[in-house]
């Protein structure tokens, strides 16, 4: 598939609809796991792999790339696993964040799949999972990228039925399904995201300058000014174990830092002229709540973290872009400056009932295709 230049139409919601897949038919899928210091996640991490190469599905297979790990992860998976013809390994040599590790797996391996999909080492999946994601993606060509609904570790409530950003670049979950069908939104959650190679490699990846938080938003909203819409398939679910390897490694004060930051790279990456002054504005203004939010509990780490990040960020945000350049659009699914101004006080449970209040007669009003 070529990256189509000019902007398509809204996609029809009804050739959304699923097509079953027979096993001649399955293309071959690639599952990326790219990891760090995966042994310190305890259980997880197998667990991960455990669920992933128990998938029912013709023919896939599972590339872990070790992102220069110090607790012999690479050696560990490499053993454990030698007995699974369809699960490789890639040893790094540094840390090369979410994105780069991503980038590196594509780019370096034998893997062959015309699909791709990227998972979280926290995230376990149950057998039927992948099926309905290749589905979306064969039976509609103007899908560029496509996630599951995300659920709780206690499977008891959804964490995420989608993800949207708001002009100001507020990542903001919707934590109820919103269709039966495939429904349009800002972008599939990098937790577990499929694409196809063919877009991936034309779209050099991930932008790497971003290391941690922010790749899948700005690489959705690259796919959208090619034309190629960005959805949750309500057939297909994960378990989502979120933070677990931001915990197990200590790293939240750098996760901060980087998605402070980020915010600002991924606005001036992608925002027109007329909406880049306002989206800058609330990003400030919501990092500086944060920064103010994490002092009040005694944060204080993380408080100077979100600092340095936004100082960072705004002053250096022409260092976020990709490397063709900007391709700021007008369009986009995207959530209005009063989300922006919601998200700030999200953390009350009355402010969150409203955002999930406006933002599901957003995707329902919709029709379920547009945001």
């Amino acid at each position: 598939m070529r990256l189509n230049e000019e902007r398509m139409h809204e996609p029809r919601h009804d050739a959304w609809s699923r097509q079953p897949i027979v096993a001649k038919e399955a293309p071959p899928v690639s599952i990326v796991v790219v990891t760090f210091n995966g042994r310190r996640l305890g259980d997880v991490l197998d667990a991960c792999l455990g669920s992933l190469l128990e998938t029912r599905y013709p023919s896939f297979e599972v590339l872990v790339v070790d992102n220069g790990s110090k607790d012999n992860t690479a050696a560990y998976v490499h053993t454990r696993y030698s007995d699974k013809e369809n699960l490789h390994v890639l040893a790094l040599n540094s840390n090369l964040g979410f994105g780069g590790g991503s980038n590196e797996g594509v780019r370096k391996s034998d893997i062959r799949g015309e699909f791709i999909v990227f998972v979280n080492p926290d995230v376990i999946v149950p057998r039927g999972w992948l099926g309905p994601l290749v589905e979306a993606m064969l039976n509609s060509p103007a899908i560029g990228a496509c996630g599951p609904v995300e659920l709780s570790a206690s499977h008891a409530s959804i964490d995420k039925a989608g993800s949207f950003c708001s002009i100001g670049g507020a990542t903001i979950p919707l934590h109820t399904v919103a269709s039966s069908e495939p429904y349009q939104v800002s972008y599939a959650d990098g937790a577990c995201l499929m694409t196809r190679r063919s877009i991936f490699e034309q779209l050099s990846g991930f932008n790497q300058k971003y290391f941690l938080y922010y790749e899948d938003t700005d690489f959705c909203e690259r796919l959208w000014s090619f034309g190629f819409a960005s959805v949750v398939v309500p057939s297909s679910n994960v378990v989502h174990l979120g933070g677990t390897s931001v915990d197990a490694n200590r790293l939240r004060p750098k996760a901060l830092y980087h998605s402070s930051r980020n915010v600002f790279y991924y606005l001036f990456q992608n925002k027109i002229a007329k909406d880049l002054v306002p989206a800058l504005m609330m990003a400030l203004l919501h990092n500086a709540s944060m920064a103010a939010g994490a002092i009040v509990r005694g944060e204080v780490k993380c408080s100077l973290s979100i600092m340095r990040g936004t100082i960072v960020g705004f002053l250096s945000m022409k260092h976020g872009v990709a490397r063709y350049g900007r391709r700021p659009t007008a369009g986009g699914p995207h959530l209005p400056l009063s989300f922006d101004i919601l998200s700030i006080f999200d953390r009350r449970p009355a402010i969150q009932r409203v955002i999930q209040t406006l933002l599901l007669r957003r995707v329902v009003g919709s029709g379920g295709s547009r945001v």
